[in-house]
């Protein structure tokens, strides 16, 4: 029998029991403490207290003890570091907190010429595991890879002059959201819309395959605007499996029991069901004060021993029951016990009980499912959480009807009092209602279902359909002015879906002037008329016009309809699509990701809209850099499309186009190529041979065969997808887009002027149609002054890329912001290899400058390849300073890549350049062992047979010659020569440099024969 514990222990297992809960559990744990020993409870209550303060002895020997088991267990015996005075961009202010990995520090921006404050976490000084920094470096991710405007952003990030990773994150100045809605004294309803938002936030960080795993008050702080902020996901298990196994224990388990799912606390596997448990237990605690459950263990077991014996009282029954606290009370809008309780029952009950299920899979199944059954409750509607009885359905349209209902009362009235003719005429006023809201309905399901992918045949039918349509609408309709608004609208889309630009447009403005009229310039009508209006300039190419009226649409819409309103998605949506083209992809991924989220729940994910808005999320995706992110996002919505019936082929096979362009930038030419036939396949029993949607699949076809190395198949598609297109007379740009490919297939097969008088082509009919100060013409010169540069045709290319950079700069001096073409790249390469490299420096430098100067937007890939020309055009100056900043850029392009990542995958790479750097400075062993790494590196890629790689074989082979080891030096030079002569002709000077050394080799090696 085992002994009875001593006093101090057990006051010290009540202390442990009661210290992690709320003001309320702590009372109510006291009190029943103090029934049966009242001198225990006292200490205690004291114990209690002291843990509340700030500094006092037992935060002062908790910090004593935690730094003392951390350098006895993790210390490597080296002192404390001193904390870093800077971090990449940021100056270190105050220490705000430790974390059980890192330390958090208030952090400054001290350079980019903008003010910006961050939270930064640093590894901590000791925790020098390396499951510790893999765990960082996971956290790390995670946060990169969510983009939400309620997730706290990730800004930057790299590794201390220590070693230790760090990363900076957006600062949040806020409260715990209990502490909030009590605060601000929230009514119910608003405390609802509140943890609608938070579940939504969860529910984007699911769609990125991250469950957070510890959402809890402090974790959810609440700004003074009343915008939340999800925190800390450190603690966050990517869904895919991870690929460190010591990253995977199923013996760690990080959590805080009180909003814990069972499963976290008995071991079992972590899903998205246990993120929506912790969003059932804070529905609970806010709509009651209190939390479901009493969980005072202080170990794994106890607590695996109370979740089997736990149930859950409705929170109605809770409310009832139990008295809250002052504070609680006051925070429901001085709702008395009753009112709330009655307010909770039903529906309410049942969507918290539904949250905190025992079993996961009884749960809602996503986050997105919670939120939008609390939506539904707010606005009187079914629940989806509930069986779903006439009676029920009944009782919820009395509800949300209240008025209309007691008017069929008194009609009901009447009749029993003779009153039918009253009745007779109500009736035949609500069918007239119903029959004209069915012929609108039923008119703009015809306009509305034509397609851009569909065949000439049905469009050119539907343009006569249209042009009557809009005369009937003008004639018939004088007399209900919003009817005819959302008809002309409807057929301005139609308009735009052929591409008749001039018809979209005038009926667009006829519609905004009628709505405006009759239901109010500010009115959901009114600006869904103004949305349009932009997209039709985005189609135009006229894309800041496009952006400003999407840009105010959207901010009427959002606050008339609500930002989860269709009309606000779509506005969002086309918005996205616009930034997209002025390639500001991390401000469309942002705006597309949010119109995904609102149109795939409410029109489903298999609706053209909501994968046409997953399209821009995923080309934002893939030009960010974030290609595995979009095949991750793509590769989720083709399992929700395999699970929906009755999804139109075309939608199916844009979405398996858009696949083939993610695995070709992800350079799977074989998984791209899959992709391409089965969207073929989705149209072949569809649409005949000549449609645009074939036009885009034989595209992408193509692409991936060219990267496979079939570019005879790949000339074959384009050319099919060429005569397609022309005999249909569609979207200028789209014709552009191919004939720009079938110029490149022409000049990887050598036939570079045919390729080159395809991109006249294009560039001429963008000056006819768009003049010659648009945005198309700029990209077109950009893209042609590339391939003359390419070509050798160096006058003719610099004229090219001179005027693209004057327009791009036009542009930015007018209001746009700029999208930092390459332009200015191939510039600096041509100076460079015109023997101008001062010239080629300047230009170099100016772009980098822009591009830095657009701070978080900046892509890494366009930062990178500017470092590396610049690096090498101050190789080519040759100057002790010159070299020396050389190697500084250099390194800086190197140091930008992850631990974990591929070294680059851009043409030239840091490696490379190093090693011209040292072979300039007479380090021939360094230059030789970095042209070893370059090669190895591009070997890795598939990029072996690459220009640069050709480049770097050649100074391989001539430094192995000046090094006296002639053997490996002839194979290198044989091997150069091979390729360069293949790739750059054999006038090129590279080639023939490769050429007088092999001779210079064999002329040597004949006199010792």
């Amino acid at each position: 029998m085992s002994e009875p514990e001593s006093p101090a222990l057990l006051r010290a297992r009540h202390f442990a029991a009661l210290c992690d809960l709320d003001v309320a559990g702590r009372a109510a744990g006291l009190a029943a403490l103090a029934e049966s020993d009242p001198a225990a409870a006292t200490d205690v209550a004291r114990l209690l207290a002291l843990d509340d303060e700030a500094s006092g002895p037992i935060e002062e020997l908790r910090g004593e003890v935690a730094a003392t088991a951390g350098r006895r267990l993790l210390d490597d015996g080296e002192p404390e570091p001193p904390a870093p005075e800077r971090l990449g961009a940021w100056k270190l202010g105050e220490k705000l907190g430790v974390g059980g990995m890192g330390e958090v520090w208030a952090a400054e921006r001290i350079d980019g010429g903008f003010t910006q404050r961050a939270a930064v976490k640093l590894v901590r000084s000791g925790l020098s595991s390396a499951e510790i920094q893999a765990r960082f470096r996971i956290e790390r991710q995670v946060l990169a890879r969510l983009s939400h405007r309620a997730i706290a952003r990730l800004l930057d990030g790299g590794v201390a002059p220590d070693g230790r990773p760090w990363f900076a994150m957006e600062r949040v100045d806020g409260v715990p959201i209990t502490d909030f809605v009590r605060a601000s004294a929230l009514p119910l309803a608003e405390r609802l819309r509140l943890l609608i938002e938070v579940a939504r936030a969860v529910d984007a960080a699911h769609r990125s395959l991250v469950v957070h795993r510890d959402l809890k008050p402090s974790n959810i702080l609440v700004t003074s605007a009343g915008e939340p902020k999800l925190l800390d996901f450190g603690l966050a298990k990517l869904l895919e499996q991870e690929d460190d196994p010591r990253l995977t224990r199923s013996d760690v388990r990080a959590l805080t029991p009180a909003y814990a799912a069972p499963e976290q606390i008995l071991g079992e596997p972590v899903t998205m069901a246990t993120d929506v448990y912790a969003l059932g237990v804070l529905l609970y605690e806010l709509v009651t004060g209190e939390l479901p459950h009493a969980r005072r263990s202080p170990t794994s077991e106890g607590l695996a021993d109370e979740i089997s014996r736990e149930t859950i009282e409705r929170p109605s029954s809770r409310v009832r029951r139990a008295t809250l606290d002052v504070g609680a009370r006051e925070a429901i809008a001085g709702m008395t016990r009753a009112r709330l309780a009655h307010r909770l029952k039903g529906d309410l009950d049942t969507i918290a009980l539904a949250a905190l299920k025992r079993e996961p899979g009884r749960r809602y199944p996503t986050a997105a499912a919670f939120a939008d059954d609390l939506e539904r409750f707010l606005d009187g509607r079914p629940v989806a959480a509930r069986p779903d009885t006439l009676g029920y359905r009944s009782r919820k349209f009395v509800g949300r009807h209240r008025v209309a209902a007691a008017a069929a009362l008194l009609v009901m009235a009447s009749l029993v009092t003779g009153l039918g003719a009253t009745l007779w005429q109500a009736r035949a006023t609500r069918l007239e209602a119903e029959r004209t809201a069915r012929v609108r309905d039923f008119l703009a399901s015809i306009f509305g279902s034509l397609d851009p992918d569909l065949g000439p045949g049905r469009n050119a039918s539907a343009a006569a359909l249209l042009a009557d349509g809009a005369t009937r609408v003008e004639t018939e309709l004088g007399g209900e002015p919003q009817i005819a608004a959302e008809l002309d609208a409807t057929l301005g889309r139609a308009w735009l879906a052929l591409d008749r630009y001039d018809e979209a447009e005038k009926l667009a403005r006829r519609s905004l002037d009628l709505a405006s009229a009759s239901a109010g310039p500010d009115s959901i009508l009114a600006a869904s008329s103004g949305a349009l209006l932009g997209e039709i300039a985005t189609a135009k190419e006229e894309l800041l016009t496009g952006e400003r009226e999407l840009a105010a649409a959207l901010a009427r819409l959002d606050a008339a309809a609500g930002a989860g309103s269709l009309e606000a998605a779509r506005a969002a949506a086309a918005l996205g699509r616009n930034l997209n083209a002025q390639a500001r992809h991390t401000e469309a991924l942002a705006l597309s990701e949010r119109a995904y989220t609102v149109l795939s729940r409410r029109l489903g994910p298999g609706d053209r809209e909501a994968v046409r808005a997953l399209l821009a999320e995923s080309l934002a995706l893939r030009y960010s850099g974030r290609p595995a992110e979009a095949s991750r996002r793509i590769e989720g919505a083709r399992a929700l499309l395999a699970e929906t019936p009755r999804v139109n082929p075309v939608t199916r096979a844009l979405l398996e186009v858009e696949r083939a362009n993610v695995e070709l930038h992800l350079r799977h030419p074989a998984a791209a190529l899959a992709a391409a036939e089965a969207a073929l396949s989705s149209l072949a029993a569809t649409l005949g041979p000549e449609s645009a949607a074939r036009a885009d699949a034989l595209q992408a076809r193509a692409l991936a065969r060219m990267q496979g190395g079939d570019i005879d198949g790949a000339l074959g598609d384009l050319e099919v997808s060429v005569a397609v297109l022309r005999a249909l007379d569609p979207d200028p740009s789209r014709l552009a887009s191919v004939l720009i490919d079938t110029a490149l297939v022409y000049e990887h097969r050598g036939q570079i002027d045919r390729g080159i008088a395809l991109r006249r082509e294009v560039l001429d009919a963008s000056l006819a149609r768009l003049g010659s100060e648009s945005a198309g013409v700029r990209n077109q010169r950009a893209l042609l002054g590339a391939v003359l540069r390419q070509a050798e045709r160096y006058p003719e290319a610099e004229l090219e890329l001179r005027e693209a950079i004057r327009l791009e700069q036009l542009s930015a001096d007018v209001g746009g912001e700029h999208a930092v073409s390459s332009s200015m790249l191939d510039l600096a390469a041509i100076l460079l290899q015109t023997g101008r490299p001062a010239e080629a420096v300047a230009v170099a430098r100016q772009r980098l400058e822009r591009i830095l100067g657009r701070g978080a937007a900046a892509a890494r890939y366009e930062i990178d390849t500017t470092r590396l020309l610049l690096a090498q055009a101050l190789v080519a100056v040759g100057t002790p300073e010159s070299l020396f900043e050389a190697r500084g850029q250099a390194l800086a392009a190197e140091r930008a890549l992850g631990p974990d990542e591929e070294r680059s995958a851009h043409e030239v790479i840091p490696s490379f350049v190093l090693a011209q750097i040292d072979l300039a400075e007479g380090r021939l062993v360094d230059g030789r062992r970095r042209l070893a790494e370059s090669l190895e590196i591009w070997k890795r890629q598939g990029r072996e047979s690459s220009l640069a790689a050709a480049e770097a074989r050649l100074l391989l082979g001539e430094t192995l010659v000046r090094l006296g080891e002639l053997a490996p030096a002839e194979e290198n030079l044989r091997l150069a020569y091979d390729q360069l002569f293949r790739r750059a002709g054999a006038d090129d000077p590279r080639t023939a440099r490769a050429k007088a050394q092999i001779e210079a080799l064999k002329a040597g090696a004949r006199p010792r024969g």
